[in-house]
């Protein structure tokens, strides 16, 4: 497993919550 930088963590937790929020706003 390779370990992300807290940079790339922030960076994919980011995008993330960006789909998710879409997601919550159509449910």
């Amino acid at each position: 497993m390779a370990k992300l930088s807290t940079e790339d963590l922030l960076g994919q937790f980011k995008e993330m919550s960006l789909v998710e929020l879409s997601d919550f706003v159509k449910a």
